[in-house]
C-alpha cells in the first residue's frame, strides 16, 4: 500500500510524526497493490475463530454498528473466561473502509488521537500491511480493514505478559482469515440491494415521503442518510429495520439523498443514492401564478385583492367569485387557481360557458374532474364544450370523465375529426360502442381511424353502423400507410365493401403487406385494378412465383416488366420460380439488363438462363462479366456455358488464362465444345497450351489417364493447326 501524506489539521508536527510512525509500521513484503477482501465478519464467524484459543472459554456479543458513506465499523466484545472465575474482556472493532486509502487515513487518524508520544511504547505488530502493538492492543490494516484488538477491563488479574500474548494471537488468527479472503478490487462481492424506491422523486413542499430498500434483511443500514441540502428535506425517525426511512419535504429546490449500506457479513459497502425534487404545492404554484397575473396586469388590484383573500388568507372569506372573473380566471391564469377555488368549501363560484369552454381547452382532465365532483353543471354539455375538449392535448381525458359522469354529449363532426386524429383507440372504441351511428363520423375522421388505429377500431366502427359514407381512396390509402392495414383491408372483404384502389395504395400493399394479401387482391379484382411497375418490382422482389402468376395470368399489367423488375427478381430467396414465370410468359416482351444477365448466370441454372436467353433473342450481348458470372456458378458452370458458347462473338472473350481455367474445371463435353468453336484468329501466348494440358492433369471433371492424354494431345493440335501463336 502505498502511503500517502496525511494532514487532518491537528498541530503543527504531529501530523509529521504519525506519518513517520506509520511508514515504520509496513509490512516488509507488502502486496503489490491494494486489495480489498470477501472475508465474513459477522458475530458467528469471530465465535468459530477463537473458540479455541488456550486461554479459556470464550463468549462474542456485538456491542455497536455504525455506517457512513466512507466506512462500516462494527464492535465485538471478547470475554475470556479463565480457570479461577476470573474475566478478561477484549474488544475487537472492524472498520472495512470503501478503498485502501481510506484505511489508511483511518489508522492515521486514530494514531493522531495518542495521548502519548508515538515514539514510547509502540511498537510494528508484524502482521497484515501495516501494524503496530502496544501492551494493551494490536491494530492494523489488512486490504481495506483496519483491524484493532485492544484490552477493556484493566481490572483483570492476567499477568502482562499472557495478556499481550493473548492479543496478539487473537489479532493474529483475525489476519490471518482476512489474508484468506483478500480479492482484487474488482472481485469484491458488494451488496445487493437496491432501492424500491425511483431514483429521481418529485414530491412537493410540506410532503411527507418514504424511501424503500430492497432486499435489505443481509444488511448493515446507515440509521441517518446524507442529505446534501438538509434546508430542503429532513429525515423523520431513523428508519425501520425492513430498511424504510421517511423523510419530509421542508421548501422548493433539489436535493440528494445518500443511504450508505454493508453487507451484514463482509461489511462490503455500498451507496444507494437518489435525487429529490420538490416542487411547489398547489396553493404556492396558484399564488405564484396569481401575483405574476397582477403584475402583468391581466387582473386589477380589486380581483387580485378578492381572489387572494378568498384562498390565501386565513379569515377563509367567502365572497362570491362573478361570472366574469371566472372567465378570466380561466383564460389567463393556471389551473392550480382554478383547482383551488373549485376546492374551497362554502364558496359561491358563477361558472359561465366561456368558463366551461376554457376549462375544457386550456386545462387538463383535472380540473374538469374537480368541476364535476365539487360543483356540477347547471347545463347541458354544449357543442363548443365538446370542441374545445377534442382540440386540448388532455382531451381524451377529459372526454373520458364526460362519459364516466353519464353526461350527454353532443359531438360535432369537427370534434370527432379532432378526437379520432388525437384520441386514444381506448378512447375511439368506447365511443363506437356508446354511441354507434348515433354520431356521423366524417370523412377526415375516418381516413384518421383508417391511418392510427388497428384493425379492431375499424371492425368496431363497421359493427356499430358508424361508417356512413363509401369507402373512399383517400381511406384505401391511409390504410395502407397503417402497419395494420393489411387486417383493416381483409374487414373491408369481409363486409363486402365497394374499395377503390389507386396506384399509390397497390404499391403500398404490395411493398408492407403479406403475401396472403396480394394474392386475395388480384383474385378478387383481376384486370378492375392496374398494377404500377413499382408494385411489379415489390411483387418480384418480395413474393413467390404463385403471386407472380396471379399478376400475370389475367394481364393486369399496367406496362411491360422492365429491367427493375428482373433485378428484384433476382434478389428474391424463390427468384428462380419467379422469373421462370416472367420469362414463360410469351406475349412479354422483356429487357434484360446486362447486370441482371450476369446475376442470372451466377445464380440459378442453365434452364433459366436459357430462359433469359431466348426472351432477349438478337437483342442479347454476351459481356465478360457474364462469362465471369458462368464461371463461378459451380454447379452450373457446364450448362450455362455451352449455352454461351453458342452465342455469336462469345469466342473473341476468351483469352489465354481463361482458357487454362476452362481446362481446370470444364468436363469433357464442354471442353471439346470449346475446342471446337476456337475461331483460327484467337491468338494465345505460347506457354498457354501446356498451361492447359497441366490443369486438365488435375481436373477431377475428367476421368481416366488415357482420357486426359488425349485430351491434352488435342489441346497441342488444335493450337498448332488453328490458332497463331504468339511469341
Amino acid at each position: 500500500m502505498t502511503s500517502r501524506l496525511f494532514n487532518p489539521g491537528f498541530p503543527y508536527g504531529l501530523w509529521d510524526e504519525v506519518n513517520t510512525k506509520f511508514k515504520d509500521s509496513a509490512a516488509s513484503n507488502p502486496p503489490l497493490s491494494p486489495q480489498s477482501t470477501n472475508a465474513p465478519l459477522d458475530q458467528s464467524t469471530l465465535e468459530a475463530l477463537l473458540a479455541h484459543i488456550p486461554q479459556g472459554e470464550v463468549e462474542i456479543s456485538t456491542l455497536d454498528t455504525n455506517v457512513t458513506c466512507a466506512w462500516c465499523n462494527v464492535l465485538y466484545s471478547v470475554d475470556i473466561s479463565t480457570t479461577g472465575g476470573t474475566k478478561t474482556r477484549l474488544l475487537v472493532e472492524f472498520t472495512r473502509c470503501r478503498n485502501a486509502s481510506l484505511a489508511e487515513d483511518y489508522m492515521k487518524h486514530y494514531l493522531a488521537l495518542f495521548e502519548r508520544r508515538l515514539s514510547d511504547g509502540i511498537w510494528p505488530a508484524g502482521i497484515g500491511t501495516h501494524s503496530l502493538r502496544t501492551d494493551t492492543s494490536v491494530f492494523w490494516i489488512r486490504d481495506t480493514i483496519f483491524a484493532k484488538v485492544f484490552v477493556d477491563d484493566f481490572s483483570t488479574d492476567m499477568p502482562s505478559d499472557r495478556l499481550k500474548h493473548l492479543i496478539h494471537n487473537v489479532a493474529r488468527k483475525i489476519d490471518e482469515h482476512l489474508e484468506k479472503y483478500s480479492v482484487s478490487e474488482e472481485n469484491q462481492t458488494i451488496p445487493h440491494a437496491t432501492l424500491q424506491t425511483a431514483r429521481n422523486m418529485l414530491v412537493e413542499v410540506g410532503q411527507t415521503f418514504k424511501v424503500h430498500i430492497m432486499d435489505a434483511g443481509d444488511l448493515h443500514k446507515v440509521k441517518p442518510s446524507l442529505i446534501e441540502h438538509t434546508d430542503l428535506v429532513t429525515q423523520v425517525g431513523s428508519g425501520s429495520a425492513s430498511g424504510e426511512y421517511t423523510f419530509f419535504a421542508l421548501k422548493y429546490g433539489k436535493t440528494e439523498i445518500t443511504l450508505p449500506i454493508a453487507h451484514a457479513k463482509t461489511l462490503a459497502m455500498k451507496l444507494l443514492k437518489l435525487t429529490i425534487d420538490i416542487c411547489k404545492g398547489p396553493e404556492k404554484v396558484a399564488e405564484d401564478d396569481l401575483n405574476k397575473a397582477r403584475q402583468r396586469e391581466e387582473i386589477s388590484e380589486s380581483e387580485h385583492e378578492l381572489l387572494h383573500s378568498v384562498l390565501f388568507d386565513e379569515q377563509n372569506r367567502t365572497e362570491p367569485i362573478p361570472g366574469d372573473l371566472v372567465v378570466k380566471i380561466t383564460n389567463v391564469l393556471c389551473a392550480q387557481v382554478m383547482i383551488c377555488l373549485l376546492n374551497r368549501q362554502g364558496l359561491e363560484i358563477q361558472i359561465p360557458e366561456d368558463a366551461i369552454i376554457a376549462i375544457a381547452r386550456r386545462f387538463d382532465h383535472r380540473v374538469m374532474a374537480s368541476l364535476l365532483e365539487k360543483r356540477g353543471l347547471t347545463e347541458p354539455l354544449t357543442r363548443d364544450v365538446i370542441e374545445a375538449a377534442a382540440e386540448n392535448s388532455d382531451g381524451d381525458k377529459i372526454i373520458q370523465v364526460f362519459l364516466r359522469e353519464g353526461l350527454d354529449i353532443p359531438f360535432t363532426e369537427k370534434a370527432m375529426i379532432q378526437i379520432a386524429e388525437r384520441c386514444s383507440r381506448v378512447l375511439m372504441i368506447d365511443l363506437l360502442h356508446r354511441y354507434g351511428s348515433e354520431i356521423r363520423i366524417p370523412e377526415e375522421a375516418i381516413i384518421a381511424i383508417a391511418r392510427r388505429f388497428d384493425h379492431q377500431v375499424m371492425a368496431s366502427l363497421l359493427e356499430k353502423g358508424g361508417l356512413q359514407e363509401p369507402i373512399t381512396k383517400k381511406t384505401i390509402e391511409a390504410v395502407t400507410e397503417n402497419s395494420d392495414g393489411g387486417k383493416i383491408i381483409r374487414a373491408f372483404f369481409r363486409e363486402g365493401l365497394d374499395i377503390s384502389f389507386t396506384e399509390y395504395a397497390i404499391v403500398q400493399i404490395a411493398e408492407r403487406f403479406d403475401r396472403d394479401l396480394m394474392i386475395d387482391l388480384l383474385h378478387r379484382y383481376g384486370s378492375k385494378i392496374q398494377i404500377p411497375a413499382e408494385a411489379v418490382v415489390a411483387i418480384a422482389g418480395r413474393f413467390d412465383y404463385q403471386v407472380m402468376g396471379s399478376l400475370l395470368e389475367k394481364g393486369r399489367l399496367e406496362e411491360l416488366p422492365t429491367g427493375d423488375v428482373i433485378k428484384a427478381a433476382v434478389e428474391n430467396p424463390d427468384g428462380e420460380k419467379v422469373l421462370q414465370t416472367i420469362l414463360t410468359q410469351e406475349e412479354l416482351q422483356i429487357s434484360i439488363p446486362e447486370t441482371a444477365m450476369a446475376d442470372i448466370a451466377r445464380k440459378f441454372g442453365h434452364q433459366t438462363f436459357e430462359l433469359a436467353l431466348k426472351k432477349q433473342g438478337s437483342k442479347v450481348r454476351i459481356t465478360r462479366e457474364i462469362m465471369d458470372a458462368a464461371r463461378h456458378n459451380y454447379d452450373n458452370t457446364n450448362g450455362i456455358m455451352k449455352l454461351l458458347l453458342a452465342q455469336s462473338g462469345v469466342r473473341d472473350l476468351i483469352e489465354g488464362e481463361e482458357l487454362v481455367s476452362f481446362a481446370r474445371y470444364f468436363d469433357e463435353e464442354l471442353m471439346d465444345l470449346l475446342l471446337t468453336s476456337l475461331a483460327p484468329e484467337v491468338q494465345v501466348d505460347p506457354g498457354v497450351p501446356q498451361r492447359m494440358v497441366k490443369a486438365i492433369e488435375v481436373n477431377s471433371k475428367i476421368e481416366g489417364l488415357d482420357k486426359k492424354k488425349a485430351l491434352g494431345e488435342r489441346i497441342m493440335s488444335t493450337f498448332v493447326e488453328r490458332t497463331t501463336v504468339v511469341v
